[in-house]
């Protein structure tokens, strides 16, 4: 018999930090609160929403299983509104 283990891998992921909203007025540093990494894993399974600091604009996701996944990026500002998602990125992991 023979046993293979694939191992799980890291998704590395990195953006720009926005300089304007969505109506073009201004969005300061500090205006930034977070930002939310949208992630779908797999068609049958929920949406899962990673809030990830305003000072960072990368994130490593380790432990993923093998699968077709699917990533989108909002800003969220220091009143609470957050604007649209990105452009949704679509990555195959094996």
């Amino acid at each position: 018999a023979t046993l293979t283990v694939k191992p799980f891998s890291s998704i590395a992921l990195s953006w720009e930090t926005p300089t304007a909203r969505e109506d073009g007025t201004l969005l300061e540093l500090n205006e930034i609160d977070s930002y939310i990494i949208y992630l779908s894993y797999a068609v049958d399974l929920p949406e899962e929403e990673i809030i990830i600091p305003a000072a960072l604009n990368s994130v490593v996701l380790d432990d993923m299983p093998p699968g077709d996944y699917q990533f989108a990026i909002a800003t969220t500002d220091t009143l609470g509104a957050t604007g649209e998602r990105s452009e949704v990125i679509l990555l195959s992991v094996n």
